[in-house]
């Protein structure tokens, strides 16, 4: 067991690791090669060796990072923008999300990150808007589902809409309306 500050020093610790990993990221896309792949799982590594945490506490960035570069990088255009959609929501909040975005297949889309939480949309005056897009895309809003809207331009026949990830464990994609 240990005291609050260095509890919370590791998360401070843990939080740096992981903008340099986005930097590691952002290399990769920018130049895929194997140096720059083992650059970004060397960098996960080093966020997963932070142990402990005040709010947060051990990642396994590792585990899943070499997929999702593989992905991030894909041919198939359905497989990298899937990829990109749940990134992109996951680093909303990153100093580098501007910077990743730029590098997207969505650099010059408006990208609206829809959290349903425990049932409710904090989204005032578009949520029936945003509910009908997801439902028109063939999606159906529940409790816990994130999706990312894509959108080109302000047309809702042209935008694109991706599920993102859902709170209920057992959940693995998109639910479809009953």
């Amino acid at each position: 067991m240990s005291d609050a500050l260095t509890d919370i020093a590791r998360d401070e610790q843990r939080g740096a690791l992981f903008e340099k990993f986005l930097i590691t990221v952002k290399n990769y896309i920018e130049s895929v090669s194997q140096d720059t792949f083992t650059a970004a799982i060397k960098a996960a590594e080093a966020v997963d060796e932070v142990r402990g945490g005040y709010w947060g506490g051990k990642t396994n960035l590792k585990k899943s990072a070499e997929n999702y570069l593989t992905k991030l990088t894909a041919k198939d255009e359905t497989i990298r923008k899937s990829e990109w959609a749940k990134f992109l929501f996951e680093i909303r909040d990153s100093y580098y999300f501007r910077a990743l975005k730029k590098i997207s297949p969505f650099a010059d889309c408006l990208l609206i990150n829809i959290d349903y939480g425990y049932g409710f949309v904090t989204i005032r005056g578009l949520g029936g808007f945003f509910d009908k897009l997801i439902r028109e895309a063939g999606m159906q809003t529940y409790d816990c589902d994130k999706y990312l809207i894509v959108m080109p331009e302000i047309k809702v026949n042209t935008s694109e809409v991706y599920w993102v990830d859902c709170g209920v464990s057992g959940v693995n994609g998109p639910r479809k309306p009953s």
